[in-house]
């Protein structure tokens, strides 16, 4: 490898995307560092709810507080998060501790990165990521520090708009429709939100790229229609 090589190798993003990525890892591990335990009454809620499902062997779980009512998919509208922690901490034998005082952390990781992706391809990819870096996380707004579906959510977005404005097969349509299917059991106001950042590209787009505007409306729509018969 020529001196020329590695001068390239090193003014590249990736340099730079390593200790952006450590700052994220490291910004949403804030809160957790002197703290074992989950920090908000919404991390507490939703390790009990996931800890229900695996006793309970089912989506439909007895209230894990006041053990009178029956919560079902109808009402328990973030059902997907939970059984989706469930089944990975039976799998992987993790603690629940562990999971969420550490995963937030890697959770928001993997959302930078994804936006360094998406970002890439116009030239403004590792800005992009460190600006991600700075989301804030409030008690009332939640965010990525805590282990809650909106921060998992967060995850989806770059991503589907990634798949959105650079591909036109029918592979990134069915991507894309597991994506929103994924995200609507998991946080549906994200999987909403998602819809309203698409509206206008697709509307704008209709003329020049019928096909396209059509596919991706397909993609995101029947996820959502789906559940109504």
């Amino acid at each position: 490898m020529s001196w020329q090589s590695i001068w390239q190798l090193a003014k590249s993003d990736y340099w730079k995307l390593l200790p952006i990525l450590g700052l994220a890892f490291y910004i949403a591990f804030i809160p957790h560092q002197n703290y074992p335990y989950p920090v908000h009454i919404d991390e507490w809620v939703h390790l009990a709810y996931s800890e229900a499902m695996l006793q309970a062997g089912s989506t439909t779980i007895t209230d894990p507080f006041s053990g009178q009512w029956t919560i079902g998919l109808s009402s328990n509208l973030e059902a997907g998060f939970h059984l989706f922690w469930g089944v990975f901490q039976q799998i992987s034998g993790i603690s629940w501790l562990t999971i969420f005082r550490y995963f937030p952390s890697v959770i928001f990781m993997l959302t930078v990165l994804s936006v360094y992706v998406m970002a890439r391809r116009e030239g403004f990819g590792w800005e992009a990521a460190l600006f991600t870096c700075l989301i804030l996380t409030t008690v009332g707004i939640m965010g990525p520090a805590f282990m809650v579906p909106v921060a998992m959510g967060l995850l989806f977005i770059p991503l589907s708009l990634f798949l959105a404005f650079n591909f036109r097969t029918r592979w990134s349509y069915l991507v894309l429709f597991i994506f929103t299917s994924l995200l609507l059991p998991i946080h549906a106001p994200t999987a909403i939100g998602l819809v309203i950042i698409l509206t206008p590209y697709l509307l704008l787009n209709l003329k020049g790229d019928f096909k396209h505007s059509l596919g991706i409306m397909l993609a995101i729509a029947i996820p959502f229609l789906a559940p109504f018969p």
